[in-house]
């Protein structure tokens, strides 16, 4: 069995506890450089720990880069498992 196949997949709950966390980061109408380069180095190491698709991994920078317009209430619908 390879590494990537022993890994889990990056839930959709999960996926979108980190997007919350990011949304909660802009809050404020931005997110700073130290903020930006902390989420950097956290998001390239899921990949580590989870399998992600592309799609999961643009989502996340781009709203790094850009937050995410409506804030977090869109996400907590969505984080749904006890065990994160």
């Amino acid at each position: 069995m390879t590494e990537h196949a022993m890994k889990p997949d990056l839930s959709s709950s999960l996926f979108n506890m980190w997007r919350c966390i990011v949304a909660l980061a802009w809050a404020d109408g931005e997110c700073g450089a130290e903020e930006t380069a902390y989420f950097g180095k956290l998001f390239d190491s899921l990949p580590r720990h989870y399998k992600m698709t592309q799609d999961q991994r643009n989502t996340l920078a781009d709203d790094l880069v850009n937050g995410k317009s409506g804030g977090i209430d869109g996400f907590f619908a969505h984080i749904n498992d006890p065990d994160i």
